[in-house]
């Protein structure tokens, strides 16, 4: 599947028709080539950001990117090699690795999918403002989540920051007091199911898709109930990409 617009993205049924901008995991899972070496799927593009889908069967092939990635995992465990690190990995972790960084998923289960966003520059990022990343570059979802106070009034925390790459995880209770942001976002979400409502589209999401909000669009999350919990990955220069 080639890269394209998201209208194309619509059209051609990985969006799925009269939707908003939602992909479920199990529509990039049947956007995959059948027997591709490397089986990923491009679901879609915007600006030099690119959402993707990965499943690999019994063997990682994949070779180091010219792009920062950040990959959220879905489904399956294993250990994860980025550079001269290796860990342990399991469904809810987000994984950043810098461009060029040889990489590779190891001894991992065969149900293994995960999202990637591309972002960026080739030759990826420069990490200033923020730190050189340390540690293992990885974010497990439950303690992301022991970092949001449980009387915060704006159930949110940046978890990592590199370059233009903010890396947050959000979790409203109830109601959904966001307003517009200056950033281009994706959402993946871990828990809850709802409706997203974006750019006066209204659409219904649920655990395992991802949803897209273009900087400046007023968007909000609908009766999703009593908790709802989602990656957001932030990138790009503020009024967003084109």
């Amino acid at each position: 599947m080639t890269k394209t617009t998201l209208d194309a993205a619509r059209q051609a049924g990985v969006a799925g028709a009269g939707t908003s901008w939602r992909w479920t995991l199990a529509e990039a899972l049947a956007a995959i080539p059948a027997g591709a070496a490397v089986p990923y799927a491009t679901i879609f593009t915007h600006g030099s950001m690119s959402l993707e889908i990965y499943a690999p069967a019994g063997r990682d092939n994949q070779g180091p990117h010219k792009q920062d990635e950040v990959y959220v995992v879905e489904r399956g465990r294993g250990d994860f090699v980025n550079g001269t690190r290796r860990h342990p990995f399991a469904p809810g972790d987000v994984l950043f690795v810098p461009a060029g960084n040889a990489h590779r998923f190891v001894d991992f289960s065969p149900d293994l999918a995960v999202w990637v966003v591309f972002y960026g520059q080739e030759g990826g990022e420069a990490a200033a403002p923020h730190p050189v990343p340390e540690g293992e570059l990885r974010w497990p979802l439950a303690a992301a989540l022991a970092l949001i106070p449980e009387d915060a009034a704006l159930r949110s925390v940046p978890v990592f920051e590199h370059g233009t790459l903010t890396l947050k995880l959000y979790n409203p209770r109830k109601s959904d007091p966001q307003k517009p942001h200056a950033r281009d976002e994706l959402y993946v979400i871990a828990r809850g199911a709802g409706r997203f409502l974006c750019g006066g589209r209204s659409t219904p999401f649920g655990p395992g898709d991802a949803l897209f909000a273009p900087a400046g669009d007023v968007h909000r999350f609908e009766a999703f109930g009593g908790e709802l919990l989602t990656w957001v990955v932030f990138w790009g220069p503020e009024g967003g990409e084109g």
